[in-house]
This record gives structure tokens, sequence and C-alpha cells, in this order.
């Protein structure tokens, strides 16, 4: 027994010396982790964690696919085949989780508002279209592909008392946006940032209507959204958890350095002429966002008829203890 005794009392020892230790030897381990991004201003986060090395400081290995058709991430992300999406535009993540919100994870989102708008109405100088009213007449209307933009149209113009149907639509990426005035490819167009910036700075380009969401739906409106959803949590918490941690460093940088946020902007959308100031929206970290907010723009949504059923979102808001 005395023999023993000195053996056991060094097992112990070693046992507490593991435990002691294991969470830094876990916390050290590279995770992996799956992510799609639409290349929009919603995808900031992403954007500037990305370039400012939070994801590698981290431990993370992330590889990262751009989304090819607008609505996909949320069916896969949903699933667990991909881990988290960044950049999804609030009215399209809304649309595809309709049939069960709960399933998500929301860990940031972004709003702007008329103050500080995404959206612009703008067409060419040389056009007869001076206002909203001149849109009574069948024209041809550019919006974002990765979107429900095309709906908010109809029902703004309806409110308007002009016939959203004597119209053509025309969904455009940010790239075809660049040129789609000038090309004729349409009469009008709904710019996102930052296009709509790019834009505003070519000398044959006027403002319909500036804020052309943010004015007509409601400001602040909820413009985009990061999300991942249950089963990822469940098996890959660790993972999800540096990415969560990883999005709010890049939020915090991004509130601090609007400037050098912007020269981020200009190297990932490919801006060359530095004199263009993107507008950057307001984001939120999953602690920040109003579930008031939330239940506003879902009854929106359902009056624009972009969500055909009833559907609460404000379930599908990550908790702190999610992350455990």
């Amino acid at each position: 027994m005395k023999i023993l005794l000195p053996i056991i009392n060094f097992i112990l020892a070693l046992i507490l010396v593991f435990i002691l230790v294991y969470p830094e030897i876990q916390a050290k381990k590279v995770v992996e982790a799956q992510v799609l991004y639409t290349k929009n201003m919603g995808a900031l986060p992403f954007l500037v964690a990305q370039e400012k090395g939070y994801f590698d400081s981290l431990r993370i290995k992330i590889s990262a696919e751009e989304v090819v058709k607008g609505g996909e991430e949320v069916e896969m992300v949903g699933r667990g085949s991909k881990n988290a999406a960044f950049g999804t535009l609030w009215d399209l993540f809304a649309f595809k989780a309709a049939i069960r919100p709960e399933a998500y994870k929301i860990f940031y989102q972004v709003k702007s508002s008329v103050d500080n708008p995404q959206t612009a109405l703008i067409t060419l100088k040389k056009k007869r279209i001076r206002t909203l009213k001149d849109l009574k007449t069948k024209r041809k209307i550019g919006y974002y592909k990765d979107s429900k933009i095309k709906q908010i149209i109809k029902y703004i113009l309806s409110e308007m008392g002009i016939d959203p149907e004597i119209h053509s639509y025309i969904p455009l990426s940010l790239k075809e946006m660049q040129t789609a005035l000038e090309e004729n490819i349409v009469d009008v167009l709904v710019a996102v940032e930052p296009v709509r910036s790019e834009l505003l700075k070519k000398n044959g380009i006027k403002i319909v209507d500036d804020g052309f969401i943010e004015k007509h739906v409601f400001s602040p409106y909820l413009y985009s959204t990061g999300f991942t959803s249950i089963v990822n949590v469940n098996l890959n918490r660790k993972a999800i958890k540096r990415l969560v941690l990883a999005t709010e460093m890049a939020i915090d940088f991004i509130r601090k350095h609007p400037d050098k946020t912007v020269e981020i902007i200009r190297k990932s959308f490919g801006i060359e002429d530095t004199t263009v100031y993107v507008n950057i929206p307001s984001f939120e970290k999953y602690s920040e966002i109003d579930p008031a907010e939330i239940r506003r723009l879902q009854d929106k949504l359902r009056d624009m008829q972009v969500l055909l059923r009833e559907a609460d979102y404000t379930g599908s808001l990550m908790k702190r203890e999610d992350l455990r």
C-alpha cells in the first residue's frame, strides 16, 4: 500500500495538470469552418475579418465560397453542409427561412437609414425621369439580383398609385449594375452600395430618389444579415464561437476606423477611384439586435408580399448560451 500511494498521487497530479492545461490546448487547436458569402456591403464583417487576419488570430481555417445563386446559402447552412453565411439580404433570408425560422441563428445584422442609405433610384441625366411619378409609363427597371427587391419596388409603386405590372424588371449583379444604364439595359436602376456611390460620381448620372427603399418602406431598414444554424451550433460549436468572435472584432474595427474600412471596401470591390467614399451601413452584433425591429420587418415583408406565410424570426436570434 505504501508503494501504491505515491503512484496514485503521481497519477492524480498528472490528471490535475491535464485538467488545468486542457482548455489552453483546445484554445490553440485549429478548427475548420466552411462559409458562404454574398459579396456585397452586408458581407463587410467577413471581408474585414479576412483582411485584418482575425480568423487566423483565432485559429480558424476558413474555406470560403462566394454565393452563386442567391438563397442557396440559406438552405445549405440550414442543413449543416456549410457552417455560416455572410451578407444575405434580410428579405431573401426571410423568404428562404420562412418554413423553419427557428432552425437558424442570426449572429449579426446590417441596418441602413434615410440619413445613411444603401439604396438609390437613379437614371441617366438625359432620361425624362425626374420623380417617381415619371414611372407611370412603361420602363425597364433594374434591381439587385440576390434579393427580393423586385417585390419591394412593386409595393412602393403600388402605394404611390402606379401600376407596377406595366414595367419590365431586370435582375442585375453588382458588376452589371455599373454599366446597365449606359448600355441601355435598363431605364432606371435601384442601385445598392457600393455601386450607388460609384455611379453617383459619374457625370451622366442623376438621382431620382436617394434612400429609395429606406424612405418608402421604413427607416432604419434591416438590410442584410449573417447567420448559422442550430445544426452547426450543436455539431461545430467551437468553430461557430470563433466565427462569431471574429465577426464582432470586425464590427468593432468598422466602427472605430471608417476611413480604413472604406479602403478595404475599395480593395474588395475593385473600386479604383479613390474619391469614391462608400456609405458604410450600421452593423449590429447579435446581443445588440432589437427583436421589435425584426417583428416590424417581418410584418412589413408580409404587407409587401415578400413573405407569403406567417413566420416569426425573433427566435432566430443567437443567444449567449448558444455559444457556451
